[in-house]
């Protein structure tokens, strides 16, 4: 559910992995600050962001194709998420 969030132009600019494997855990915790809480969880979630926003874009394009969307909507869409994305410093499509 997480991942089907809705985000901006429905891009979705995120990866979630769910970490149960004690050792990446461990391996994962000074990265939080040495937070107990990262060690001893039985499901850690790792949200990760995807700066990939061509990628994005051409996914989302296929969806609305996919979805039925009529043709001059897709576009309008697609254009939309092009014209946001370009202003984007590598640093905001972290954040």
């Amino acid at each position: 559910m997480i991942r089907f969030a809705p985000s901006a132009l429905n891009l979705q600019p995120w990866k979630i992995n769910v970490v149960t494997d004690q050792k990446v855990k461990e391996e994962l915790n000074p990265a939080a600050f040495n937070q107990e809480q990262v060690t001893i969880c039985s499901h850690l979630f790792v949200f990760c962001a995807d700066p990939d926003y061509d990628s994005l874009i051409s996914r989302l394009g296929m969806l609305l194709k996919k979805s039925g969307v009529p043709e001059e909507t897709q576009k309008t869409v697609v254009g939309m998420a092009v014209q946001f994305t370009q202003t984007m410093s590598e640093d905001q499509k972290l954040a």
